[in-house]
């Protein structure tokens, strides 16, 4: 491994591949990651309440995004300390430092007004 590779950040991200936003999600987190960061990631797509295939601690794991809560996960975020970054708080024990939520009332009225008015209409 070489020196630049050692000091990139490695996040892990644990999502449920259930639902088409979940995997948006995803492709949307990829193609910043691709653009605008030295993050090595380690994706695992898995349904609501798998265990997670990855050991964190020997990966190397300095964060996580995870909409998952299994004991191997909660049990390393809680040994490690590791940042967490949760999607519609599945209430992982830790480092929580966000919450990736939709803010369905605001897409609700952006969508009625764009069926009322027409796209035109400035949003308020």
């Amino acid at each position: 491994m070489t020196i630049l590779q050692s000091n990139r950040p490695k996040v892990a991200i644990f999502l449920s591949h259930a639902y088409q936003s979940h995997r948006e999600l995803l492709e949307g987190m990829l193609t910043f990651i691709k653009l605008r960061s030295p993050w090595i990631v380690n994706v695992e797509m898995g349904r609501a309440g798998e265990p997670c295939h990855t050991d964190l601690a020997q990966w190397g794991c300095t964060g996580i995004i995870t909409n998952r809560r299994d004991p191997q996960l909660v049990s390393f975020v809680r040994k490690s300390g590791v940042p967490v970054v949760t999607h519609m708080n599945p209430a992982v024990p830790g480092n929580v430092i966000g919450d990736i939520v939709c803010d369905n009332v605001s897409n609700g009225k952006a969508a009625a007004r764009h069926l009322v008015y027409g796209a035109g209409i400035p949003s308020t």
